[in-house]
């Protein structure tokens, strides 16, 4: 059996300057599975460091679409898998700052899984992406394999 939590907080720097209890809650949470979903590129900014660091700290393996968590931020220590069709972000998010160019160049030169599902903010042209991000440690990856397969 799997938990889920859901949360209704500020998960900005401010927000958990405000709330540092909740802060210190993420914090002291075990290794997880993390998906992220239609995050509206918050994370993409230096006033959401806190929430970003504390998934990639915490993280044995992330599932997000390009909203989430920038693609340059796992290059390290984590393997990824791609899914889908990567595509310039929606007209309500402007800045080419969002734009990822190492992840347009990923998904361009290495192996992509179809996806044949649309779940985001790409909903109308069925153009979605979904990265997968697993630690790159060998006992993670079994075990997130192991729980996948359940």
């Amino acid at each position: 059996m799997k938990d889920v939590t859901y949360f209704y907080a500020n998960i900005s720097d401010e927000g958990f300057e405000a709330n540092p209890v909740f802060y210190q809650y993420l914090q002291n949470l075990r290794t997880n599975n993390t998906f992220i979903k239609s995050a509206s590129y918050l994370s993409h900014y230096e006033t959401f460091s806190g929430i970003r660091n504390t998934v990639l700290d915490k993280a044995d393996a992330v599932l997000e679409d390009d909203t989430g968590i920038p693609y340059r931020y796992f290059l390290d220590e984590f393997d990824h898998y791609l899914y889908g069709v990567y595509e310039k972000p929606i007209a309500d998010f402007k800045s080419t700052y969002l734009l990822q160019k190492d992840l347009n160049e990923a998904y361009e030169s290495e192996d992509v899984k179809p996806l044949d599902f649309s779940l985001g903010y790409h909903w109308r042209s069925g153009n979605q992406n979904w990265m997968l991000y697993v630690r790159n440690s060998e006992e993670t990856n079994e075990e997130v394999a192991e729980e996948a397969n359940e």
